[in-house]
């Protein structure tokens, strides 16, 4: 299976090199997609020496456009997750901007998405940010994708890949999926 992993600019980005790990160990593919506020975070190489694979981190990279990465990338992907999702990109995601490759990639995949919400309580329980959330847990754009939101984080760093297994996703088969030996 082919996880395009979704990385936000917030201090739990570091956080999602773990989780390319256990997807890893899980035997999936992945390929990283970092926002510029991620890479303020966590550097691209890391990503890159972990999954094997050029870390996409910018829509107009010389050579990006040949192949319309993005929408080349979005029919690939058999799952969108993004850990960790900023208030940032939840609020472009419920209202469709695609300003980078991220939130474009999101708008252009028909893969099941997952987010990963990452950030302080207080930002979390905003009117704003709520609204966001539950725009996007409403809507159903495509015939089959589902987006799933893991849960409502106690802390900023309350997510990881463990948490996938406690949240009520474990038959997800991106997070069942036996570990290549």
């Amino acid at each position: 299976m082919l996880i395009a992993l979704g990385v936000t600019g917030g201090i739990g980005a570091y956080k999602a090199v773990e989780v390319a790990r256990g997807l890893q160990k899980r035997g999936h593919e992945v390929v990283a997609v970092m926002t510029h506020s991620a890479t303020r975070f966590v550097g691209a190489i890391t990503f890159e020496a972990i999954t094997r694979r050029r870390v996409i981190t910018d829509q107009f990279d010389p050579g990006m456009n040949a192949d319309i990465e993005h929408i080349a990338l979005a029919s690939t992907i058999d799952l969108l997750l993004i850990a960790p999702a900023t208030a940032n990109l939840i609020g472009k995601m419920a209202n469709g901007i695609a300003d980078d490759f991220l939130s474009t990639l999101y708008t252009a995949t028909r893969a099941p998405v997952l987010i990963a919400p990452a950030m302080n309580t207080q930002m979390f329980e905003h009117e704003a940010v709520r609204r966001n959330v539950e725009t996007l847990l409403a809507r159903d754009p495509f015939p089959s994708p589902t987006l799933r939101l893991l849960r409502r984080p106690p802390t900023i760093f309350d997510y990881a890949y463990e948490d996938f297994e406690v949240v009520g996703y474990e038959h997800h088969p991106a997070i069942r999926a036996p570990v290549a030996v």
